[in-house]
């Protein structure tokens, strides 16, 4: 049979497994999906979709990506909303134990009560300095640490374990949603391997991409600074200059790494991975996922606005006779709410699986899975 797109095919010799077709002859690399024993070729055709028509910039067609979400949402809802919800779970309680440790909770409620009362009697800010004084003397003691230093170290920790349990949890997520999109059953256990495995990984190239935009940032802001003491004018020319080269960099970068989302559960060198994949798809890559960001966006919102209605209204009612109790109240239902968002953020993660599915016709493949790799 001639087939005009390379690409992954039912195997002429074997009707139960797909055979790569490199656009002009068969090739040794055969499909048999997750769990093949350990000998056979590579199982990354499983994932990648029956190609049919595709667009001019080699990828399926736009309905297709819906057609993609759609399957996912039907088969694995309930593994990606409970892995959600089980991440940020964990998270939080691990924020709250932190936090009690950090600060002293009695002594911040005094504060903040004494700051409130003060703000009400006085709403025109002029405070008499024995108010001032008392004010300052309340929050002296509400953090535990001997030193700023260990408060810094400690919100840095924080910081880092938050960008870690939302690695885990994209990991998670596009790896149920790249199973059910290729119609293989969903596994509990392949699901947490993954959010722990590509999690890390994802962590790496994470903390990776943070550091380097700092070190730009600033430089940046130290050119802007010397350009500054020259003229003014160049100064905010430097600076608008600089920022408009951040976003174009930060665009092309999204266009050519997005994949690394799902690559990452699927083996190492996951960035060197969609690097190469994405090579002459940038554009169709880029648009694909700004169009479900948008979508993704809209529904989120959407959910959001009615399942936080109540929280809304509590809120808004808090927040409107202000005192220590009103702002326990807000502070408790902030933290319901924010990993009630955090899960409904899933929604965008699972956008990039037909994207991935889209560049996996390449026989080169290691699951975390497995030992085991194929050549090329």
């Amino acid at each position: 049979m001639d087939h005009t797109h390379p690409g992954w095919y039912p195997d002429p010799s074997d009707a139960t497994r797909s055979r790569y077709w490199d656009g002009e002859s068969w090739t040794a690399h055969v499909s048999t999906g997750w769990g093949a024993p350990a000998g056979q070729e590579t199982d990354f055709g499983r994932y990648a979709p029956t190609t049919g028509e595709l667009t001019a910039g080699g990828m399926r067609r736009v309905p297709q990506l819906f057609d993609d979400v759609g399957r996912i949402l039907k088969r694995a809802w309930w593994p990606i909303v409970a892995v959600s919800v089980a991440v940020w779970a964990a998270w939080f309680v691990i924020l709250i134990l932190v936090t009690t440790a950090v600060v002293d909770v009695g002594r911040a409620t005094t504060a903040v009560t004494l700051l409130l009362d003060t703000t009400q009697r006085f709403p025109e800010g002029r405070w008499p300095a024995s108010s001032q004084q008392a004010i300052e003397e309340a929050f002296t003691g509400v953090l535990r640490p001997s030193s700023v230093a260990w408060f810094v170290a400690t919100i840095i920790v924080l910081a880092v374990g938050a960008l870690f349990a939302s690695c885990v949890q994209i990991a998670a997520v596009t790896r149920f949603g790249a199973d059910a999109a290729a119609g293989v059953p969903t596994s509990w256990r392949a699901g947490w391997r993954s959010g722990a495995v590509g999690g890390l990984r994802l962590l790496g190239y994470a903390l990776t991409l943070t550091v380097v935009t700092l070190v730009v940032t600033a430089a940046l802001t130290a050119v802007t600074v010397a350009a500054a003491g020259l003229n003014v004018g160049l100064a905010v020319v430097v600076a608008l200059t600089g920022v408009i080269a951040l976003v174009v960099v930060g665009i092309w970068l999204t266009g050519r790494l997005v994949p690394v989302l799902v690559q990452v559960d699927m083996g190492p060198r996951a960035l060197a991975w969609s690097w190469r994949a994405t090579r002459g798809h940038f554009w169709a890559v880029l648009g694909r996922y700004l169009l479900w960001s948008i979508v993704a966006a809209v529904v989120a919102q959407t959910v959001l606005a009615i399942l936080l209605l109540p929280v809304s209204l509590v809120t808004f009612s808090a927040t409107s006779t202000p005192d220590a109790g009103s702002v326990t109240t807000s502070l408790i239902l902030s933290l319901v709410s924010l990993p009630l968002s955090l899960v409904v953020a899933a929604l965008t993660y699972i956008g990039v699986v037909p994207i991935w599915r889209d560049l996996t016709d390449d026989p080169t493949y290691r699951s975390i899975d497995r030992g085991d790799r194929s050549a090329r």
